[in-house]
């Protein structure tokens, strides 16, 4: 024998068929689809974005970021032109590190997170592509690019977005 009496075998006979019956109804429960299973895959999978969609959402995020770098900017300037100069490089290179590069890389993020219609998804991942260069250039030599001499290096991306119909991005 098991060592438990016939009692105790009924009862533990009984209280593993009710955990499995709960089991069972646990697991239907909120099931009353067509039965197709896909019911929860798309309560939890937005819808796809059409291009004008894509567009609205992503210049949406570029104008945020780009608000952010202005105001930034707008304030160096202003403190600067009280004295009647110009920013000094380190100033502008502390500002790129500081302020620039980290929105971009926010924006590049938030950018990333869309899912682009398929008919313009190539070319998403060339603008993104082009962007992502651009902050890494920047990231990498800041210096170099704190000189109003220097090539922007968000020309590529820039164009690109243009090519993809973006309005803020890319401006």
């Amino acid at each position: 024998m098991n060592g438990y009496g016939p009692r105790m075998t009924r009862k533990l006979t009984h209280a593993a068929i009710a955990l499995l019956a709960v089991g069972l109804l646990a697991a239907g429960c909120g099931s009353d689809d067509d039965g197709d299973g896909d019911k929860a895959k798309t309560a939890t999978t937005p819808p796809a974005l059409t291009k004008a969609q894509y567009i609205e959402r992503s210049d949406k995020i570029c104008e945020a970021s780009t608000t952010q770098i202005r105001a930034a900017g707008a304030k160096l300037r202003s403190d600067t032109a009280k004295a009647g100069t110009l920013p000094p490089q380190e100033q502008i290179v502390a500002f790129l590190k500081q302020t620039s590069v980290p929105t971009y890389q926010r924006m590049l993020e938030q950018l990333r997170a869309l899912e682009p219609p398929p008919e313009v998804a190539a070319d998403v991942d060339a603008y993104l592509g082009a962007l992502k260069t651009a902050i890494d250039k920047v990231k990498a030599d800041p210096n170099r690019y704190a000189k109003s001499s220097t090539a922007d290096p968000f020309d590529e991306a820039n164009a690109s977005a243009k090519r993809l119909g973006l309005e803020t991005c890319g401006s």
